[in-house]
């Protein structure tokens, strides 16, 4: 039997806030050991105190040694590198963003709905009036 070859995901990011609009970037999924790990540091920073420092720069060196492309510059048109210290140069709630998507692909999160949905509303079909049948007739 030929060996099965495991080959890492790489994931296309999707962002959802207007700010982010024209972002793109490729983060590599985690093993199951990094993911666990990453789960612990996203808990401890969670939870504020000493320990959320450390925590959040874990989950950034994480997402840096994970991202394999993108295209962030900063406002004089310069490509920002996705390292520890580009990423540390950036404004927290911009890398949590990445973080969220990065953490949402890898769950399997699916992306929204494109902009021919119904939104949750009732279908076409759904909204077809139906007349009640009339009664059997009486033999």
């Amino acid at each position: 039997m030929p060996p099965f070859v495991v080959r890492p995901k790489a994931y296309r990011l999707v962002f959802q806030d207007a700010d982010l609009a024209g972002l793109e970037v490729t983060a590599r999924s985690l093993n199951t050991g990094q993911f666990l790990e990453f789960q612990a540091a996203r808990l401890r920073q969670a939870s504020g105190g000493a320990a959320a420092e450390p925590a959040t720069q874990t989950m950034l060196q994480m997402l840096a040694d994970a991202i394999v492309s993108w295209n962030a510059q900063d406002e004089d048109g310069r490509p920002i590198p996705p390292t520890m210290d580009g990423l540390c140069g950036l404004e927290l709630d911009f890398n949590m963003a990445i973080i969220s998507a990065w953490m949402d692909a890898i769950n399997g999160v699916p992306a929204p709905l494109s902009g021919t949905s119904a939104g949750g509303q009732p279908s076409v079909e759904a909204s077809i009036p139906m007349d009640v049948p009339s009664a059997s007739p009486v033999s």
